[in-house]
C-alpha cells in the first residue's frame, strides 16, 4: 500500500504542473497539500478555513479496500479544496472553472490531462466529482472528490 503523504506530494506536484490551472490560480505556490499532525492548529478544517484566495488544498481522506481481484487492492480517497479569486479577473477563475482546468487541460510537456497520468506507479485516477460548499463566513468554495485505485500490492 502506498503512503498517503507520498501520494499527497505526488498529487500536488502533478496539479502544479498543469499550466492553464496554475495560470488561473496565479502561480504554482497556490497549490498545497495537507499533512496530518497533532494539534488543532494542524487540523484539516483549520487549513481549509485559512486558505487564501485563490488557492487549492489537496488532502488525503481515507483508504478503503478494493475489489481484491488481484488488480485493485486499495482505493485512496482525496479531496481537493478550491477557493476561487474573490474579485473579478480577466481570466475566468471561479471554483468550477478551476476544477475543470485542473482535470481537463494538459499537463506541462504532454498532450494528456491529469486524469490519464499515472503519477505514481500503479495509481490510477477515477473520474473526479465536484460539489459547491460554504464556509462559516458564507463564502463559497468547491470540493472535488478524487479516488485513486491502487493496482497490485506494493
Amino acid at each position: 500500500m502506498l503512503d498517503p503523504e507520498v501520494m499527497t506530494d505526488a498529487f500536488v506536484a502533478a496539479a502544479a504542473s498543469v499550466p492553464a490551472f496554475v495560470d488561473a490560480l496565479g502561480g504554482s505556490d497556490r497549490v498545497k497539500g495537507h499533512k496530518y499532525f497533532n494539534g488543532t492548529e494542524f487540523s484539516l478544517a483549520e487549513a481549509v478555513a485559512k486558505m487564501t484566495s485563490p488557492s487549492v488544498l489537496i488532502a488525503w481522506r481515507n483508504t478503503l479496500p478494493g475489489n481484491f481481484n488481484g488488480e485493485t487492492v486499495f482505493k485512496h480517497h482525496f479531496e481537493v479544496y478550491i477557493r476561487s479569486a474573490n474579485v473579478a479577473r480577466d481570466a475566468p477563475s471561479g471554483g468550477a472553472r478551476l476544477w475543470w482546468l485542473l482535470f481537463n487541460t494538459p499537463m506541462a510537456g504532454t498532450t494528456v490531462n491529469i486524469r490519464y497520468t499515472e503519477f505514481l506507479p500503479g495509481l490510477i485516477m477515477d473520474t473526479p466529482g465536484v460539489a459547491a460548499r460554504q464556509d462559516e463566513e458564507m463564502m463559497d468554495y468547491f470540493c472535488a472528490s478524487v479516488v485513486f485505485a491502487e493496482m497490485g500490492d506494493e
